[in-house]
């Protein structure tokens, strides 16, 4: 049984926040399409209407505005081929956000060939923890390939 009053707090709890789609953002970013929802925000697809690209616009829960800088901070510290740069932190409104490169790809267990992009995955893992970086959920929906290469994410 839930207790009186509860009913809100677990409604805000489950209920999605509302929908950025077709939100403009920070007067620059067009946000297109939901790629991903996970515990500490939303990822999505985003044209950045200023250089004429698109970006993965990562945004965070109400509360988690430090963590989204920190990452934002840390990622922009790495200099690998398989981390995508850091475009921008910002805030618009209530909103904080991370502009990022878009990487387009499948998770890797999905690659025809896993076990190669895995090993690729590791070196930039290496990389990362030699540079004083521990990706603390890295898990393999968090590896992407492609054409383009192999990509840590999140």
């Amino acid at each position: 049984m839930i207790p009186s009053g509860s009913e809100t707090r677990l409604a805000a709890l489950v209920s999605p926040q509302p929908s950025l789609v077709g939100r403009r953002i920070a007067d620059r970013y067009e946000v297109e399409i939901l790629l991903g929802r996970g515990g500490m925000g939303e990822v999505h697809l985003a044209w950045d209407r200023v250089l004429d690209r698109p970006v993965a616009m990562k945004t965070a829960r109400h509360g988690s505005a430090e963590g989204l800088h920190r990452e934002a901070v840390l990622q922009s510290r790495l200099e690998h081929p398989a981390v995508a740069p850091v475009y921008e932190f910002g805030r618009d409104g209530d909103l904080n956000f991370l502009a990022l490169r878009y990487v387009p790809g499948v998770p890797v267990l999905h690659w025809p060939d896993p076990l190669r992009a895995i090993e690729r995955a590791a070196r930039a893992v290496d990389s990362f923890h030699r540079a004083g970086v521990v990706h603390c959920d890295l898990k393999p929906a968090h590896i992407l390939a492609s054409d383009r290469g192999v990509f840590v994410i999140d």
